[in-house]
């Protein structure tokens, strides 16, 4: 009976040490973390990621509308957002999270453009958004009944393109604008 107590406990003794030499990622900032891990044992995984915003193009919406009251008129200013994610860390790799698209020579870049009412009266606009990454394939956007307050503004996802430069240019075509 003494004998099976003493195993007891050296057991109880063994176990709880071999719990606290437990060795593994022991950062919670980790994204592999393991709770239990007493020691760090230099597996610890990271990926961190930073937002890039290029602004670099800009343009002028015009009303030629014949017979409107603003006719000839600069109306509304557009302006293309340009977003780019970049990924640091070691375990980015295993998360699918590159900055180069996957391999590719180009990188992933997604557009908002931002359409800012340039005078004092509520305008509904429609029309053809086109927003051109050089070397790459064109994103177009139909904003139908899009309505601006005065001197107020809106932004529109117009999509995402693998691009080789943070370069763009943006234009539009078909508009139509309602004044209220």
């Amino acid at each position: 009976m003494i004998y099976s107590k003493w195993m007891a406990v050296f057991l109880l003794v063994c176990l709880m040490g071999f719990q606290s030499c437990k060795k593994g990622c022991n950062n919670p900032k980790a994204f592999n973390f393991q709770a239990n891990a007493k020691e760090n044992d230099g597996t610890c995984l990271y990926c961190d990621s930073t937002r890039y915003t290029y602004t670099q193009s800009y343009t002028t919406i015009y009303d030629y509308t014949f017979g409107s009251p603003y006719q000839g008129q600069p109306v509304i200013a557009a302006m293309v957002n340009q977003d780019r994610i970049y990924y640091t860390g070691n375990g980015c790799k295993l998360l699918g999270k590159t900055n180069n698209n996957n391999g590719a020579a180009c990188s992933n870049f997604s557009y908002m453009v931002i359409l800012n009412n340039q005078i004092g009266r509520t305008i509904t606009f429609s029309g053809d958004i086109t927003v051109s990454p050089y070397s790459s394939s064109v994103l177009h956007y139909h904003a139908s009944g899009l309505t601006l307050a005065p001197y107020g503004s809106d932004s529109i996802y117009v999509g995402t393109a693998c691009s080789y430069y943070s370069s763009f240019t943006v234009n539009t075509s078909n508009e139509s604008f309602v004044y209220q």
